[in-house]
């Protein structure tokens, strides 16, 4: 590819100066033919008159059909006329007219346009044409059309013009060969420089070619009219193209249908006009093919994935203003790459991700379903044995009740574990802020755990380092329920020594630093075993599970929920050793002190309040009857909602506990019947269900329960939702 114009030519610059002269001598032809024309009336009309006219009329003629002749024939046109002329000047007026000046003009032209021979050539034909009149003058055997002076007939005049014509001839020819030496070597140093610019420009535009092919993008490029200026040959491809030329200078109407076309080019305006230099986005072309049937085999007898999808292919596009050196804005670049393979395999993931997740909803929803079906067989079961433990017994039978009671409360265990467990993996488990000391957590686990310690004659110490009753704002329900799950393994696995549950307190103003540990000198882990320690339904060994028992879930949940609070839990432990919890908290400090309220007094007891009890469950209908009744309550029973709104049409009640789960009518739907009526209005009515989740109980809320009463209850749970909603605020002391 060469860079050399046509300005940088000696023909070009020939071409321009023959087509001036020609316009110039036209013009002065014109003229000249006027002036004649206009001395006929004195002189009369001559011969070198039709000299005149002719040379006009061939020089108009020339000057309208240039185009048709070539430079050569239009340079050699013009110096014959200006040689015809000036011979016929000579002629008629010798010295007097123009005619040497027409000569000379032939052989200056005929440098420049033809060459400097044809130009010597001219110059001594004009000489001799002087010398040659001069000769027939000075012999008395030529007269001139017109009278001459005496000065222009004299030997000397002629001699003279001879002399001078040819001195201003050799100089002026000599002046214009070097000048056309000059510029002809101007021009060649030009276009060696032109010559190495142009190499150099095609080396790095071969390179740039190179390096652009190459890349695993399309790229194209153009100017401030979105017109095409450049490709790479994966755009070309992709356009369908044979080659880069039959792109130059097209629009996207010409690549794509116009809808396409189009989007793009409101993208190149955005670029264009906007304040946006770079505009990113994926783009989806083909249509979306879901599956794959089953049995259908890919090469070498390998299944193919149910997600490959080879219709459809994604692009990221991106298109960047296109700046000069000079930060002038030139056009737009858009380049773009094929994403559909890893586009595919994200597609692929967020699939298996959902079908993974469809799953573990499926789990989830099996075992909250399975939670709520065992806890009310349970609530009755621990409803009974509380009953029964209220009456006369005997030492043998308050034994066995009593083993029972807790057998039932581990199986309670058991299924709150696997509650929680679903509540995690569901996405339905919230972590609740209240104020809280730690003094108190630490309380309840010495009182749940300090007789099992003793009865296995180990120690079981609780301590706390730090600032005393630092009131911090967390979920007590949740740490605690750490503390128990890690102080009941430690005081399991523990046989001889001590459990030490230690919390260290560092505050500031706004913060507390807590770090927790439980230490214990028991049988201690291996190391190999503790990556698998926090599995769920796993044990480190089976061994452990036929020796100590229990399910795997504690420490699995003990994870999750030290996980939820923004920390991680640490197990160092050595075998026959004993082992070591930790994890550190950051807990926000409440900004009022610690009040101690009061525990309420009853001025009046339960006596005569009025229940209605909504139960489908028999059992449960039984435990939660008499328990009530032993505290001198009124209890009518229910089976189902229906029932319920019949019996409060009939008779007034101070207090409504409503089962959610019940046949012919469910406890949801009668409450809001029940809500419309004013009657009921500020009725308390307490949802007794198994559905325990946060989200269920917040709903319970919303739709107009009073509170919620989770299954299964016990008997200070019971009595103190009773007392809390049957009996006014006028009935307590210190309201």
């Amino acid at each position: 590819m060469s860079l050399e114009s046509p300005e940088s030519s000696i023909d070009y610059i020939r071409e321009k100066l023959t087509n001036t002269v020609l316009m110039v001598t036209l013009a002065f032809a014109g003229v000249a033919l006027a002036g004649s024309l206009s001395r006929v009336p004195e002189i009369g009309f001559l011969p070198v008159m039709w000299v005149h006219i002719v040379s006009t009329c061939v020089l108009l003629t020339f000057y309208l059909f240039r185009r048709r002749f070539s430079n050569n024939v239009t340079a050699s046109l013009i110096a014959s006329l200006f040689f015809i002329m000036g011979f016929a000047g000579i002629h008629t007026l010798g010295l007097s007219g123009n005619g040497i000046y027409l000569i000379m003009a032939a052989s200056i032209f005929s440098s420049f346009m033809l060459s400097v021979r044809v130009a010597v050539a001219i110059a001594i034909s004009g000489g001799l044409f002087l010398f040659y009149y001069m000769s027939l003058v000075w012999l008395g055997k030529f007269e001139f059309t017109v009278t001459q002076s005496a000065y222009g007939l004299s030997v000397s005049a002629w001699i003279t013009a001879l002399l001078t014509y040819g001195f201003i001839i050799s100089i002026v020819l000599f002046l214009i060969q070097h000048f056309l030496h000059y510029l002809q070597s101007l021009l060649l140093d030009k276009q060696v420089t032109i010559d190495s610019q142009t190499s150099k420009i095609e080396h790095s535009e071969a390179i740039f070619q190179t390096v652009i092919n190459h890349l695993p993008y399309g790229i194209s490029w153009k100017d401030k009219q979105l017109r095409y200026l450049g490709a790479n040959q994966a755009f070309i491809e992709d356009s369908k193209l044979q080659n880069i030329e039959q792109l130059k200078g097209k629009t996207d109407f010409d690549l794509a249908n116009e809808t396409r076309a189009q989007k793009i080019i409101n993208i190149d305006r955005r670029i264009l006009y906007g304040d946006e230099t770079n505009i990113h986005y994926q783009e989806k072309e083909g249509q979306e093919k879901e599956g794959q049937e089953k049995g259908n085999q890919g090469k070498q007898g390998q299944q193919k994935s149910p997600y490959t999808n080879v219709q459809v292919k994604y692009k990221e596009v991106t298109h960047l203003a296109l700046h000069s050196k000079n930060q002038d804005l030139i056009g737009v670049l858009i380049f773009y790459h094929d994403v559909t393979k890893s586009k595919n395999l994200e597609l692929k993931a967020q699939r298996a991700r959902e079908h993974a997740e469809q799953a573990n909803q499926i789990k989830s929803q099996f075992l909250a379903n399975m939670s709520h079906e065992i806890r009310t067989p349970i609530n009755g079961v621990l409803g009974l044995l509380d009953l029964c433990m209220h009456t006369q017994l005997n030492e043998q039978q308050t034994e066995y009740l009593n083993r029972a009671n807790f057998s039932a409360k581990l199986l309670m265990q058991i299924v709150n574990d696997v509650l929680d467990l679903s509540k995690i993996e569901s996405g339905h488990f919230e972590l609740e802020q209240h104020h809280f000391c730690f003094e108190d957590i630490l309380l309840q686990v010495e009182n749940l755990f300090t007789s099992q310690a003793q009865a296995k004659n180990i120690a079981l110490n609780t301590k706390i380092v730090g600032r005393q009753n630092t009131l911090v704002l967390g979920d007590p329900t949740r740490v605690t329920q750490i503390l128990m799950n890690l102080t009941s393994n430690a005081v399991k696995f523990t046989q001889t020594g001590r459990v030490d549950v230690l919390v260290k307190l560092v505050t500031n103003d706004v913060l507390a630093k807590v770090k927790i540990s439980v230490n214990d000198t028991g049988v201690g882990i291996e190391d190999k075993s503790i990556k698998t320690l926090f599995n769920k339904f796993t044990q480190v060994d089976e061994s452990i599970t036929r020796k100590y028992g229990g399910t795997g879930l504690g420490l699995s949940i003990v994870k999750e929920l030290v996980e939820a609070m923004g920390s991680t839990i640490h197990v160092k432990s050595e075998l026959a050793k004993g082992t070591e919890f930790s994890f550190i908290l950051e807990l926000p400090i409440a900004q009022k002190p610690r009040v101690d309220i009061p525990i309420l007094e009853l001025k009046q007891d339960l006596a005569n309040k009025r229940i209605l009890l909504v139960e489908d469950n028999e059992i449960n209908q039984q435990v939660a009857k008499n328990i009530l009744e032993q505290n001198n309550l009124r209890v009518t029973v229910a089976s189902n909602g229906q029932e319920s709104l019949d019996v409060l049409a009939k008779q007034e009640f101070d207090l409504v506990l409503m089962d959610i789960q019940m046949p012919v009518m469910d406890g949801c739907s009668a409450l809001k019947i029940l809500r419309k009526n004013k009657k009921w209005i500020d009725l308390p009515v307490i949802a007794l269900t198994a559905n325990v989740f946060a989200d269920e109980v917040a709903h319970y809320k919303k739709v107009g329960f009073t509170d919620h009463l989770g299954k299964p209850f016990s008997r200070d749970a019971l009595l103190s939702t009773v007392q809390q909603y049957a009996v006014s605020n006028k009935d307590f002391i210190g309201v």
